[in-house]
């Protein structure tokens, strides 16, 4: 199953929302690399054409053949020959979820596909953990400007998250599984676990350019804690009585809290145990061209009271 596939136009501007990707295939065709070049594109009428230029990430010309035009209709055809049929809907509006963070969390699949959790702020800085077929591994972070912050949160306000299930499966293998977790204030708001392209469409366009900011930025290494050579996602917090259990973009977002808060010495009574996955070992067939090296943590537990963490050696 592929992406949902979409157009938006305005008078200077148009949007191609599932993105635009130039394709490296020197290694073999299932693991090719998809480097993303942008989706929001200046674009000139010449003819029977539409020629484009990326004016976010500032990439390269795009040109399209019209091959049918109507009030509601679009056919074009691209430079590859393949041709693209287009109906007219209304683009969502953007919902009424306040939200200055976004956390995101991106597993394997059998295939490229990028292993990374980041979580980004409205002030455009964002923290990435690469694990897997990302240009950086490790723990890295960057600064995007206001008119790319601005782009990626609008595309999340357009996601009806008050109206989403929880999660959305596929009847198909092999795929990744992505988690996405809307904040406001350090409070969580909403999460959703998608499988594959099977969640609303304007969800995928909304993941796109954040989970291709591994290919667009320059980033810098950040040195992680003594303790760790990765952040392991949290499974739950356990006590006698319940378990609260983590989406992993909401694991990848407390990590990236816990990175900035000093440590201190002011004593707590223990009132949960953190599970978390941790495997240092990762199937070779998974890291084809990058590969992907985890050393053991040297932590052994855990403990919280829900305010305060200790990390036991």
């Amino acid at each position: 199953m592929s992406i949902s596939r979409g157009l938006t136009f305005s008078e200077d501007s148009l949007e191609v929302l599932e993105g635009v990707f130039e394709i490296d295939t020197t290694h073999s065709f299932k693991h090719s690399r998809y480097f993303y070049q942008g989706g929001k594109l200046k674009f000139l009428l010449k003819g029977d054409s539409i020629f484009t230029f990326d004016i976010i990430f500032n990439q390269k010309h795009f040109f399209n053949e019209i091959v049918f035009l109507s009030e509601d209709r679009l056919t074009l055809r691209n430079q590859s020959g393949y041709i693209e049929g287009y109906r007219k809907i209304d683009y969502p509006k953007r919902a009424e979820i306040d939200f200055n963070q976004i956390s995101i969390y991106t597993t394997l699949c059998y295939g490229s596909c990028p292993v990374m959790g980041i979580t980004l702020h409205k002030d455009g800085r964002f923290i990435m953990q690469g694990e897997a077929y990302t240009q950086d591994t490790g723990l890295v972070q960057g600064q995007l400007n206001q008119h790319q912050t601005d782009f990626i949160f609008d595309k999340f306000s357009r996601v009806n998250f008050k109206e989403m299930k929880k999660g959305y499966t596929a009847s198909y293998t092999d795929d990744a599984t992505n988690t996405a977790t809307i904040i406001n204030d350090g409070r969580i708001q909403h999460s959703v676990t998608v499988y594959g392209y099977s969640g609303p469409k304007e969800l995928e366009w909304a993941l796109i350019p954040l989970q291709a900011l591994h290919t667009q930025m320059q980033m810098k290494k950040v040195k992680m804690p003594d303790s760790f050579s990765v952040f392991p996602p949290i499974i739950s917090f356990d006590s006698e009585s319940e378990k609260l259990k983590l989406l992993r973009s909401e694991s990848f977002f407390l990590w990236t809290e816990l990175y900035t808060k000093p440590i201190t010495e002011v004593p707590f009574k223990p009132k949960y145990n953190l599970k978390y996955s941790y495997d240092p070992v990762v199937p070779s067939y998974f890291c084809y061209w990058q590969p992907m090296s985890k050393a053991p943590l040297k932590i052994t537990s855990i403990e919280s009271d829900g305010r305060y963490f200790k990390f036991n050696l």
